[in-house]
């Protein structure tokens, strides 16, 4: 008896651990795109696109369909002088099936021009051959501010110089 729970409890520690390293390949996946999109190298984040992916972006009625559209839209993007970064926080995976994982988490922008911008986003990865790709991502308008500015102007008051008294 003690034999046979040792066993059930070593096979499903190893389904564990596939599990956590196909969520992990995952995880590579998102911070490579984030990498890939702030060199501006438009090829490689074109590559983490399945062929028919589709991207809904915050903007209402925004969608982009297919890595060729994909690409245009981040051609126009990423070929600014603009400088800015992306940051992704808050990251949750949920593995739906062996070939399928879902994440949700929080994209940040951070530029000069348009301070920080901020939006869920949930995202559904395929894989196919081998290879994890976004297959759908869509985006939601964060309830967070969108600049610094605009919750930061409520201390102004506080600047200026200080001075302790007893």
């Amino acid at each position: 008896m003690s034999m046979s729970l040792l066993f059930v409890a070593c096979c499903s520690a190893s389904g564990a651990e596939l599990l956590a390293d196909e969520t992990a390949a995952v995880e590579s996946r998102v911070q490579a795109y984030v990498a890939a999109f702030n060199r501006r190298d438009i090829d490689a984040c074109v590559e983490h696109w399945s062929e028919n992916a589709e991207y809904v972006l915050a903007d209402p009625g925004a969608r982009v369909r297919g890595r060729k559209a994909i690409r245009e839209a981040l051609q126009q993007l990423l070929s600014t002088d603009e400088k800015f970064e992306l940051n992704v926080s808050g990251q949750q995976f949920r593995r739906v099936s062996k070939d399928v994982v879902l994440e949700e988490g929080t994209a940040t922008v951070v530029s000069a021009s348009h301070g920080v911008e901020r939006a869920n986003y949930f995202v559904v990865h395929v894989k196919r051959t081998g290879t994890w790709y976004r297959d759908s991502v869509r985006e939601t308008v964060s309830a967070m501010p969108e600049s610094t500015n605009s919750w930061l102007s409520e201390l102004a008051w506080l600047v200026g110089a200080w001075k302790a008294e007893n």
